[in-house]
């Protein structure tokens, strides 16, 4: 472990010296340079000019962090969230559209050097799932240095799976007057394969480019956002905000707008901490419904679902009744992303046993959370 801290220190001081650092990531090495060194840029592109199509976009941004690069980003659309959220880090390049003037804003901001980052219509992103180098980003974040990459294929270092065989001059580390300063060779890397590029649309959608270590079906089930309703018994409440819910979505997504994709792709669920299986929904939850102007057959033909970890592991939001139910999700799922329905965190209670009035006034309370949730940005 002390080997390997000092290996990343050394390497992200030779990127903040200007320096070419090769390093390992899941995918392929990459060859590193400091963005905020103008040489260090020049360096890595006569290194790579000879397989690098001409007209190419600059090398990608390798950010440290995905919370860091997210908010960079100014990612506000749901999808983007979503897909940065569930495959970064991983072995993702996003490809991000944004008008010149917010690219040039974010280069400057980053302290990257005029030429670097974009090419005037979007900006190349990857953070890599290896520690080592991970670790590496973040030390030379630190010191003020955005770093950019490209696979050490494009430098003529084999197919950049592996550094077991050295480069071809004038990119040996070991060769006076070598550009690189520094390699890290740690072993084969996990996939041998490049990464899977995709671009961020500026209206909000997304298209898979290429295809590497991600297939694009598998990226596209990553846009689905599963929500989770959890009380007691699920025949009154949960069910009850599930068909509440799926009408609000339904209602967005015919409306269009920014939102609407994000609404087709999102499905709703219910569950019962304390449910026994198939027992039917309530009579008064289907006429409180319909109250609402929801009729819903889903819901009239809804039976109850115990909670389950599985069900806990499929939920990407779930919302609990009561902060009694949320600390049994917790219990039963450490870590789970659990929250009272309420945003105030009050109590929705149970009606069951009380007159359809109560049940009404449950609808009606359960819809007024649900649109202030569903208005929340997602994480």
């Amino acid at each position: 472990m002390a080997e390997r801290a000092e290996a990343a220190r050394a390497a992200a001081e030779a990127l903040r010296d200007g320096r070419l650092v090769a390093l390992p990531t899941e995918t392929v090495y990459g060859l590193f340079a400091s963005a905020a060194s103008a040489d260090a840029v020049r360096r890595l592109a006569e290194a790579t000019a000879a397989r690098r199509p001409a007209g190419s976009a600059p090398p990608a941004w390798h950010a440290h962090s995905p919370d860091f690069a997210r908010e960079a980003l100014g990612l506000a659309h749901p999808l983007h969230r979503r897909l940065t959220r569930k495959l970064l880090p991983g072995p993702v390049t996003f490809l991000v559209e944004r008008p010149r003037e917010d690219l040039e804003a974010l280069r400057s901001r980053l302290g990257a050097v005029p030429g670097t980052l974009h090419n005037g219509r979007e900006i190349a992103v990857r953070i890599p799932d290896q520690p080592l180098t991970l670790s590496v980003l973040d030390g030379a974040w630190r010191a003020g240095v955005p770093a950019v990459a490209d696979g050490v294929a494009a430098a003529g270092w084999g197919d950049g799976s592996r550094l077991d065989k050295p480069p071809p001059a004038p990119i040996d580390p070991q060769r006076e007057g070598s550009p690189v300063g520094l390699a890290l060779d740690d072993g084969p890397t996990r996939y041998a394969r490049p990464s899977t590029v995709v671009r961020l649309l500026s209206a909000g959608g997304f298209e898979v480019v290429s295809a590497g270590v991600l297939e694009e079906r598998f990226i596209r089930k990553q846009v689905e956002r599963t929500v989770l309703f959890v009380c007691t018994g699920n025949t009154c409440r949960s069910p009850l905000a599930e068909a509440i819910a799926r009408d609000l979505l339904r209602r967005s997504a015919a409306a269009g707008g920014p939102g609407a994709e994000a609404a087709r792709l999102t499905r709703v669920r219910s569950a019962g901490v304390g449910a026994m299986e198939g027992v039917p929904v309530t009579p008064e939850s289907v006429t409180a419904a319909r109250k609402l102007g929801i009729d819903d057959p889903a819901l009239a033909r809804h039976t109850s679902h115990e909670l389950t970890r599985q069900l806990l592991s499929e939920a990407d939001v779930i919302y609990a009744m009561t902060a009694a139910h949320a600390r049994m999700v917790e219990s039963v799922a450490p870590g789970a992303r659990v929250q009272t329905l309420d945003p105030s965190g009050e109590d929705i209670p149970d009606p069951v046993g009380h007159p359809q009035e109560v049940y009404n006034r449950t609808a009606e309370r359960l819809r007024e959370a649900i649109e202030r949730r569903l208005e929340e940005p997602e994480p």
